[in-house]
């Protein structure tokens, strides 16, 4: 694990951590089957961008998102913020050019009503082309409803 990822991830632990202090929750903490339920939450809102569903993404991306790209596609690293608006751009634009998305190295950790999956995806291209992005994505359960409160994309490559 590189350096910068290390970093990444902690700071996303840190941020749980202090996010659930401040909520006071009483969720069961490290449930294995509400970890499973995120996965498949997870693998929906990628499905849910190749399909163009624009209300699910809506309904899934929080309102005070924040999201974070490596840049790494530029060829150098520099973090690049992103709010909903744009997240929600992105997905038009992803929708009219991807074809599939393949998700591997899932893993999930619930505490209480936060939770944190990071994973791999390779994206094909309609046209052909296609590239790789590692992911960490920060979930937030609302009213029994997981929403994506941030997200962090590096590693980018182009294919």
């Amino acid at each position: 694990m590189k350096r910068h990822d290390l970093l990444l991830l902690l700071a996303c632990a840190g941020l749980i951590t202090s996010c659930e202090r401040m909520a006071g929750r009483t969720e069961p903490q490290n449930d294995p089957a509400s970890a499973q339920t995120l996965i498949e939450v997870e693998r929906d809102s990628f499905r849910m961008l190749i399909a163009g569903d624009k209300a699910v993404a809506t309904q899934i991306i929080a309102s005070n998102f924040i999201g974070y790209d490596s840049g790494f596609w530029s060829g150098k690293l520099q973090w690049i913020p992103y709010d909903r608006a744009a997240m929600l751009k992105d997905a038009e634009v992803t929708q009219g050019k991807a074809a599939d998305v393949a998700l591997d190295s899932l893993d999930a950790h619930v505490h209480g009503s936060f939770g944190v999956v990071r994973g791999h995806a390779l994206w094909k291209n309609k046209d052909g082309s296609g590239f790789e992005t590692h992911f960490l994505d920060t979930w937030e359960r609302r009213s029994g409803t997981w929403v994506m409160v941030a997200a962090a994309n590096f590693g980018e490559e182009k294919r």
